[in-house]
């Protein structure tokens, strides 16, 4: 079996099987034991290409957040999320059975993202006096409500003071910051700081902190929920109440300018008219939060593009969506079948109409009270009734769309709300105001997010996401939690794939990155610590890469290990990669990390992993040729590009190359599709002659090892590149 097909791995359930009582383990291996393990059965031995659709399903099933995701964090108010870059050089350690995972993880952000807040800030009355603390003790701490610009405003202040900013780990324990190197002339920032670490401030340690920033001349902010109780007297140095929002005219000016290009001269003009216009003025007055100003912003430029009218714009400014929801439902004529299509959509709109007919039917049933069934008139009229009328009645709409299947491109039938705000308002809605039916609505998605069809789990698993926002810990403890110790694979993704949703949430995120980490920690079960894993290659790892890269090894580093752990560590290292794959800088951070995880001396389990993650990426990993005719591995055109990735690279080849577990593979499959693809296209023959020269560098072992694999390529593909290699070598 190879990739997503040795992931079924309870194709047969046991009975009396649950998800509380998961089937005894048979796939545990220990050190001793690390000779029955073979590369293909993780990776496969065909030599065959991917043409960059490995883990398309993975991918198709994190699209389906999209719609839970509120709006893209690199063009709205959260500008300090995802897109973070540079892994902090951290030394694991191999002392005793278990080693001793990295106290600090580090992530820059990006230049795109400090360039826009520089753009939108607008700065309060108590600007000046944020800038004074940090500027004289270093270290900034901004409490106050979700919302308010806490973490914006410590990145402008920071960019104050230099260039580099980087966003360490919200559950990191300051403590440790006491001895952290910081970078030299940097700035730190820590958003949304975990309620016990937050509790656990003392000046005493901000002073250490403070000294340390000092001899570094670099500076610290912290933001910190108000809703956290924390010691103010002993903080008062440090520490500023934030509550104060710029004028929303304001903001929504600046970020209009932001999205308007200066030299459009005339649609600034337009997008200025507009925001005099008597319903943009009424909305201001609803003093919207820094997001919903973003919003609206984006929603304007859409109408100055002509994608859409100003009175549908309008309408899907969320809060004007959730009161026309809330007029929806507060309708008396509304029947039970009306309402529950409705918070069927509110789950499924966009996807396709059985799915949506077979969902709605199952929560109906859920819904309807015992003994109430429909009068033989009534069930008949449904049975004639209109689509288009029934759907009209709860603001929706069929749409014809193109969809892969596994029977190829077919064309299906959708239903989406009129108003794709409504989406995320019904479900708030319906969670607010009906709290009854939390439990029904709960179970309902429980057993959709086990669902073989991807379309439906993917779906179901992130508005339970979304509703964990609400109640985190009803929501996790009823549904994410199950799915998370759950034999099938379905169910643990959609568990990662809801926490994914949930860690978009500043506010939560420590929450979800604590829940993570118990669920990967050593005697944790073993479909958590896969639930965790699939987590960290998903939206977990998209806004914490380093963090996530860091678990994942930490996952590995144990003397006994189960082969499935195994396989989805290296599944989720692969997609973690895959996100921004064209990315000098995350490439970076990915071949580093892989580099300190597989140095040894170390555990073999843990370093097999590492170098196997990295062949799996090496030989899966493709980007379009240029000009586009035919497919290059990623790698080897990134490192022909970008100098400093060209190191780490040897290095992990030449590991893959030497070790025992890894060889085979990596000679006779890795690196032989490596040569094919040079041999079709001569285009990139030079940093792939410039890879074979530096790995034959090292021993003598390493030359003849490689002098052998050429000979072997020309007698068995009649390589041209591998001839040219060997005359070159020859001479």
């Amino acid at each position: 079996m190879t990739g997503d097909q040795q992931r079924d791995d309870s194709a047969q359930r046991p009975a009396g099987f649950t998800p509380n009582n998961p089937p005894p383990l048979s796939d545990d291996i220990d050190e001793s034991g690390m000779g029955r393990l073979k590369a293909e059965n993780l990776l496969g031995d065909q030599d065959r290409t991917t043409d960059g659709k490995a883990d398309s399903s993975y991918q198709r099933t994190q699209s389906y957040a999209q719609p839970f995701l509120s709006m893209d964090r690199s063009t709205t108010g959260d500008v300090v999320s995802g897109s973070m870059h540079k892994t902090t050089i951290y030394n694991y350690g191999t002392t005793g059975s278990q080693a001793h995972p990295p106290e600090v993880t580090a992530d820059q952000i990006r230049s795109p993202d400090k360039r826009r807040v520089q753009a939108i800030y607008v700065q309060t009355p108590s600007y000046d006096r944020a800038r004074s603390i940090l500027s004289s003790r270093r270290i900034l701490i901004l409490w106050g409500d979700a919302g308010c610009g806490k973490a914006t405003t410590g990145l402008h202040l920071l960019l104050q003071h230099g260039e580099e900013v980087s966003r360490l780990d919200p559950t990191i324990d300051p403590a440790v910051l006491r001895t952290y190197d910081f970078a030299k002339s940097a700035g730190a920032l820590i958003d949304t700081l975990s309620i016990e670490r937050a509790q656990s401030l003392t000046s005493f340690t901000l002073s250490s902190i403070g000294s340390k920033l000092l001899e570094q001349q670099s500076y610290l902010v912290l933001t910190i929920d108000r809703h956290v109780p924390i010691d103010r007297t002993a903080l008062g140095d440090y520490l500023i109440l934030w509550e104060e929002r710029p004028p929303c005219v304001d903001m929504l000016h600046k970020h209009l300018e932001w999205l308007i290009p200066a030299d459009d001269a005339d649609a600034r003009q337009r997008a200025i008219a507009l925001t005099e216009s008597e319903a943009i003025l009424e909305f201001l007055k609803t003093k919207p939060s820094l997001r919903a100003a973003s919003e609206l912003a984006i929603l304007l430029r859409r109408v100055i593009d002509g994608d859409l009218s100003f009175d549908i714009a309008m309408q899907q400014v969320s809060s004007f969506a959730y009161a026309q929801v809330q007029d929806w439902f507060q309708q008396p004529d509304r029947s039970l079948a009306e309402r529950s299509l409705m918070i069927t959509l509110g789950v499924f709109s966009g996807a396709r109409q059985q799915i949506i007919k077979d969902a709605e039917s199952a929560l109906l049933e859920r819904l309807r009270p015992p003994g109430n069934d429909d009068k033989p008139a009534e069930a008949e009229r449904d049975l004639f009734a209109s689509s288009s009328d029934q759907l009209r009645k709860v603001c929706a709409h069929q749409e014809r769309a193109i969809e892969e299947t596994n029977v190829g491109s077919t064309e299906v039938i959708t239903i989406s709300f009129d108003n794709p705000t409504f989406q995320t308002a019904v479900l708030d809605y319906v969670w607010i105001e009906y709290n009854t039916l939390r439990d029904s609505l709960l179970d309902w998605l429980y057993d959709l997010g086990r669902h073989p069809d991807e379309a439906v789990r993917g779906r179901a698993a992130a508005a339970t996401g979304w509703l964990a926002r609400h109640d985190i810990t009803a929501v996790v403890n009823s549904t994410v939690a199950r799915w998370s110790g759950d034999a099938y694979w379905q169910a643990r993704d959609s568990a990662a794939l809801a926490l994914g949703v949930l860690a978009n949430d500043d506010r939560l995120t420590p929450n979800v990155m604590a829940l993570l980490k118990n669920w990967s920690v050593s005697g944790a079960n073993v479909y958590a610590k896969m639930s965790a894993s699939a987590a960290y290659g998903g939206l977990v790892g998209s806004r914490y890469p380093s963090v996530a890269l860091q678990q994942l090894s930490m996952i590995t580093h144990t003397n006994r290990v189960d082969m499935r752990l195994i396989q989805q560590v290296i599944r989720s290292t692969f997609t973690l990669f895959q996100q921004r794959p064209d990315d000098p800088e995350h490439a970076l951070k990915v071949l580093e990390t892989l580099r300190i995880w597989t140095e040894s001396p170390g555990l073999q389990l843990s370093i097999y992993t590492g170098l196997m993650a990295f062949l799996r990426i090496a030989q899966e990993s493709r980007v379009r040729a240029v000009p586009p005719e035919g497919w290059w591995p990623t790698l080897l055109t990134l490192a022909d590009k970008h100098h400093e990735l060209r190191k780490p690279l040897v290095i992990l080849w030449r590991r893959a190359i030497t070790n025992r577990l890894t060889s085979r593979h990596a000679l006779r499959v890795s690196l032989r599709r490596w040569l094919r693809a040079v041999d079709k296209d001569k285009r990139i023959e030079q940093p792939f002659e410039r890879l074979v020269k530096a790995l034959m560098k090292g021993e003598d072992d390493d030359y003849r090892r490689i002098e052998s694999w050429l000979e072997d390529r020309v007698e068995e593909i009649q390589s041209e590149t591998a001839k040219k290699l060997l005359i070159m070598l020859g001479q």
